[in-house]
């Protein structure tokens, strides 16, 4: 758990953790982005420093309302701001990927294959979810239970295709979010290197955190007569 260490023993106020295949597509700060999220869901970061990223109407998700649960996440995008709620979900997430095989149906629900051929960590949020509702935001359509993502402009489509209204925080090409998550297929990767290519040689290295400057956050919001971002953080 480096990354917890790391956070506690800094003056980092926030985390945005990004999958490798997926890169932040618009052209604001994730600064802005989140203080117009914040606004506009009239989230209270002090009692929800959690958020977790809906998933599309894809397999992935049917399956999990299949199974239950009343929403559907992708693990490619989590935002966490420092609070000791934070700390604990993301310590328990990971200490809930050693879940041995034959409780994985007893903690998740899902089948065997979660844990061998798709992404573990993500059925792993389902039930932190549902044990700490009440401290995490779902971005960016919390009243549902999944992206309002749709096909009309190609109902033949593998692929919802329509640009998703007003706006979203992460998933695939297509959707128009602010970040883009090339997830889906081989294709879709192999898009990102293609239109990407030349930004990602360009850096020196892939980054997974992104510290956000609360100072930013916070004059921002009190532009948008919204509340501090964040609490103070604990000693």
């Amino acid at each position: 758990m480096a990354l917890v260490d790391q956070v506690a023993a800094s003056n980092i106020r926030a985390v945005l953790y990004l999958d490798s295949d997926v890169l932040i597509t618009v052209n604001y700060s994730m600064s802005t982005v989140i203080s117009y999220m914040q606004h506009d869901l009239q989230w209270n970061i002090s009692s929800m420093p959690i958020a977790f990223n809906q998933d599309g109407p894809g397999y992935a998700c049917k399956q999990a309302i299949g199974l239950r649960y009343k929403k559907c996440f992708n693990s490619g995008t989590v935002l966490w701001f420092r609070h000791p709620i934070s700390s604990m979900v993301l310590r328990k997430w990971w200490d809930a990927a050693s879940v041995p095989f034959n409780r994985i149906k007893e903690v998740t629900r899902f089948p065997m294959d979660w844990k061998v051929k798709w992404p573990w960590e993500q059925a792993l949020l389902y039930p932190l979810y549902d044990s700490f509702n009440d401290s995490i935001m779902v971005l960016s359509f919390p009243q549902l239970p999944y992206l309002p993502w749709t096909s009309k402009k190609n109902p033949k489509s593998q692929y919802p295709t329509d640009a998703i209204e007003p706006y979203c925080f992460s998933h695939w090409p297509g959707a128009n979010c602010f970040i883009t998550h090339f997830c889906a297929s081989r294709k879709q990767k192999e898009k990102m290197r293609l239109v990407h290519g030349d930004m990602l040689v360009q850096m020196n290295a892939t980054r997974s955190v992104e510290e956000i400057p609360l100072r930013v956050l916070e004059e921002e919001a009190k532009h948008r007569q919204a509340p501090p971002l964040c609490p103070p953080a604990p000693n």
